[in-house]
């Protein structure tokens, strides 16, 4: 059962949080998704694909949109929406189907042994 917090629309006014989330990138003259991604501070997440210059992150072609999620959000419950909205809109620009990225740790932090 997901948290409360986590659920809604996407939105695109204002200023993206500085908090958990998950963001897509919408193309303004198709109205696809070109970009899904999930990450503990949305703000900077954009601005770094800004900053390397991604194709779907000029701000003229497309439209960023972001999902805010609550305090109790993990990284792993934020690619489990990623992943959903990968496989509902097949974006141009994702190379796997969500949690590409660092493996999420639960409970303790400590990694179980293979023995």
């Amino acid at each position: 059962m997901a948290a409360k917090g986590n659920r809604g629309r996407y939105r695109c006014k204002g200023r993206p949080p500085n908090g958990p989330g998950v963001y897509r990138h919408k193309n303004k003259r198709t109205g696809t998704i070109d970009r899904v991604g999930e990450g503990s501070n949305i703000r900077s997440r954009l601005n770094d694909h800004k900053r390397k210059g991604r194709p779907f992150a000029n701000t003229k072609t497309h439209q960023p949109q972001w999902k805010s999620m609550d305090g109790r959000s993990t990284s792993r419950t934020r690619r489990k929406v990623e992943s959903k909205q990968i496989r509902k809109h097949k974006p141009k620009y994702a190379k796997r189907a969500g949690g590409g990225g660092r493996p999420a740790r639960g409970g303790s932090g400590r990694r179980r042994s293979s023995d």
